[in-house]
């Protein structure tokens, strides 16, 4: 006959079980509900937070560390400057506009219909040592020197009329040079080899062209030295909108011009955080679901086998 009363942590009940192993089945039961529901809460969190407002991309405007642009860029939007970060040619076509100025930071790996994009834009341009099919793309007054490039930084004298050159009187920089093919270009800041051209050209027309042989006269590390910085915000500054273009290593060789919209630009901003923890569920649930079962465990069963059944069964 059971015995009624309390059923402590050992007591066992009538079912053969005690509070203790019953909140050991439980847990069983739920741990992985719990660790999914967990899981999902993570990335909800995660996806919900803003994007890092500062970034390790070399000549971004984001950038704080030596190789990035930080510091011009926020001198800039001080002076009322408004920039648009963009990091896809598509992007950089769109924002670009008549009265604005498009900053190319690199193009050596861009494709032929994005260069024609590119240059097919009305805004002025800011071109960071260009390959030759950028520059003539955007200007014929002027060709890049065949002289291989000096590493070496160097003290750079202006040597020309254009105003921004005059303003900075001198530069640090080293790279690639350039020759005026045309009296509507001006060449500024030529290096100790004659034959390497100059670091600096301008071409004045419908719309303003220059190019920069040497990119780090605009980082944070060199925006102090010489005249770099008094060059580099005369340069980026003469509109209101600055689109400043990085291109990333996914758009370099991706056609410019979309021919329509795909499924991703058709998709909600939230769909990729969704999406991802659908997975994420989907895989918990099937290591839940899938888990392999405990050790066997024999059981005593009181089964009664009457006397004449046992000897039929022995035939």
């Amino acid at each position: 006959m059971p015995v009624r009363g309390r059923t402590g942590a050992g007591r066992v009940v009538g079912d053969g079980t005690t509070s203790a192993s019953r909140a050991r089945s439980r847990w069983h039961r739920w741990r992985w509900v719990l660790a999914l529901a967990g899981l999902v809460g993570i990335v909800a969190v995660a996806a919900a937070l803003p994007e890092p407002r500062t970034s390790e991309v070399v000549l971004a405007p984001n950038n704080p560390a030596a190789r990035g642009a930080r510091a011009v860029a926020q001198i800039l939007e001080h002076e009322g400057v408004d920039i648009t970060y963009v990091r896809t040619s598509a992007e950089a076509t769109d924002a670009a506009v008549a009265g604005s100025t498009l900053l190319i930071t690199g193009s050596y790996l861009l494709g032929v219909d994005q260069i024609d994009a590119l240059a097919a834009t009305d805004a002025d341009l800011v071109l960071l040592n260009p390959d030759p099919l950028l520059l003539g793309a955007v200007t014929d007054a002027a060709e890049t020197s065949l002289v291989p490039p000096s590493t070496v930084p160097e003290r750079r004298t202006a040597e020309c009329t254009d105003p921004d050159a005059v303003a900075a009187e001198a530069i640090s920089a080293a790279g690639g040079g350039y020759f005026a093919t045309s009296d509507t270009a001006t060449v500024c800041f030529p290096g100790a080899d004659q034959a390497a051209g100059s670091a600096y050209l301008v071409v004045d027309g419908a719309r303003r062209v220059v190019a920069l042989g040497d990119p780090t006269v605009l980082t944070n590390a060199s925006l102090t030295e010489e005249g770099n910085a008094a060059l580099a915000l005369r340069m980026l500054g003469r509109t209101s909108q600055l689109t400043w273009y990085v291109p990333s290593p996914a758009d370099f060789g991706q056609a410019a011009a979309a021919t329509g919209p795909g499924l991703g630009d058709l998709l909600p901003p939230w769909a990729g955080a969704v999406g991802l923890q659908l997975l994420l569920a989907a895989g918990v649930a099937g290591l839940w679901r899938g888990r392999r079962l405990g050790r066997l465990v024999t059981e005593p069963l009181p089964v009664t086998v009457r006397a004449a059944e046992t000897t039929r069964g022995r035939g």
